[in-house]
């Protein structure tokens, strides 16, 4: 196992004796990387979709937790959001709901 991943796993040990698991995923919500000069969940909500995380559809939150850094799913959250299209996810929903 390379050093690296060793330190990691010293590092993540640490964090668990001070954080609950909620707070780092928190913190990891919030400091992850989205690409460009996005960082955190907000901004990337706010970026992609134009609205907070809390106003998000789950087919948003899917697009967010799949990680927009993955050039195919950037390229969905960007049509759609620019269009004002629902996601393919929100759309079928929509379409049972008739």
């Amino acid at each position: 196992m390379p050093a690296s991943k060793f330190r990691e796993m010293a590092i993540a040990r640490r964090m668990e004796k001070v954080y609950t698991k909620d707070e780092i995923l928190e913190l990891y919500l919030n400091l992850a990387p989205y690409g460009g000069n996005l960082e955190g969940v907000g901004a990337a909500s706010r970026f992609y979709f134009g609205k907070d995380p809390a106003a998000l559809s789950p087919g948003e939150i899917a697009l967010l937790v799949f990680d927009l850094r993955h050039a195919r799913a950037r390229e969905i959250a960007e049509r759609f959001a620019i269009d004002g299209n629902p996601l393919p996810a929100d759309a079928e929903a929509g379409a049972a709901a008739q």
